[in-house]
This record gives C-alpha cells, structure tokens and sequence, in this order.
C-alpha cells in the first residue's frame, strides 16, 4: 500500500514532438516505507521541458507530504519562471524558506529547449543545474536522472556507485535497447534487496526528419 501511495503521487510523462521520457520508482526492500524520491516532467509555456529528479529527507508520510508540496511549487514556478534552472532552484529554495515548509531536499532540474535555427540543425539545447544531487548521465542521445538510491551503498563509496553505473549504461548502449528496457535492466542489475529507493528518468532525443519510434 506504501508502495502504491508513493507512485500515485508520480505524475504522467509528457511525450514532446521528437522526445521520449521513461520513469521508474521502485521502494527500498526494507519495511516499505513511503519515501520521498520524486521525478518529474512537464512542458512550460515557451515549448521547452523540464524535467526533474528529487529526494526528500526520510521514509515516513510527512517525507511524502513534503514531496508532494515541492513537487507541486516546482511545477508552478517552472512554467510561470522562464528562467534557467539555476534560477528556479533559486526561487523554490525561498519558498521553502518563506512557505515554512521545513523540509530538506536535494534535487537535479534540467530544461530541454530548441530555437529555431536549431531546430533547422536538429540539435537541442540541454541546461540543468544541480542542488546537492547525484549528476545526471548523458550517453550520446539520451539522459538519465536519478536519486542515489541506484548508485549509493552502505559498504562503497559514492564514486564506485557512478562508475558503476557509467559502464553499465554504456555496455547496455552498445544493444540499443530501448528506453524502458534500458531502466528496467538498470534496476534488475541492482537487484531487489535495495537500501533506498530508486527514482529514474530518461529522456531519450530522436531524430527529427524520420519517424518516431512507436
């Protein structure tokens, strides 16, 4: 039931013309808490895409309460805020502050944007910034976001976790899987017994002058 609850809260993915966004949240093994790892994704005004990844301090409702509460303020300064992700951060941090949520939080929010010239190149624009948050991964066409639960372990350090999972997403690339096989094979080599939980966004950029994919 805690698990369902988590995912409920997880909105949709947009799928924007010539972009494919994959997610993935999976709980920690251990007494199946409600956590707060959260992504997202959603168009703003201009025609760009935002996507978000994010992680709440601790395993309890209020953890997902507060997660719901940034989510939501995220969303709405990132489509009113046409501004860099550095920027938004920035806001959301004093209304955090401001609101009196009291919750702390570490997350990763990425902007996908294309002018018109390049859009003639077919080529796009990616910026994000980071707030204390695990990098995202970017392997040619394609760009994964996660929470440290997929990388970070009790017994090794961080570091390990990263290269880690750099190698795994380059053997998987030389498959040319899809994108959710490509997260749902990251999450079978970590396995079931997961200390933390898991929460996975891929955007994947396809060509602009062939068909999408199905």
């Amino acid at each position: 039931m805690s698990a369902q609850l988590q995912r409920s809260l997880l909105t949709a993915l947009p799928q924007p013309d010539d972009l494919q966004l994959v997610g993935r949240y999976q709980p920690a093994a251990k007494d199946q808490q409600i956590g707060g790892d959260w992504y997202d994704a959603f168009t703003v005004a201009d025609g760009g895409t935002c996507l978000v990844v994010g992680d709440v301090t601790g395993h309890d409702r209020s953890a997902a309460v507060s997660m719901a509460q940034l989510r939501n303020i995220l969303r709405g300064v990132g489509y009113a805020y046409a501004k860099p992700p550095a920027r938004v951060l920035e806001t959301l941090d004093k209304a955090i502050r401001d609101l009196e949520l009291g919750a702390l939080a570490t997350a990763v929010l990425a902007r996908v944007e294309q002018t018109d010239g390049q859009h003639e190149a077919n080529v796009r624009l990616l910026r994000w910034s980071n707030a204390g948050h695990t990098p995202p991964l970017r392997p040619g066409s394609t760009v994964l976001m996660f929470t440290d639960g997929l990388v970070e372990r009790r017994r090794g350090h961080l570091s390990d976790g990263l290269d880690w999972l750099r190698r795994a997403v380059e053997g998987l690339a030389t498959h040319q899987m899809s994108l959710d096989e490509l997260c749902d094979d990251l999450l079978a080599q970590v396995g079931d017994d997961l200390e933390d939980d898991v929460a996975i966004l891929a955007l994947r950029a396809h060509p602009q002058d062939g068909p999408r994919p199905g």
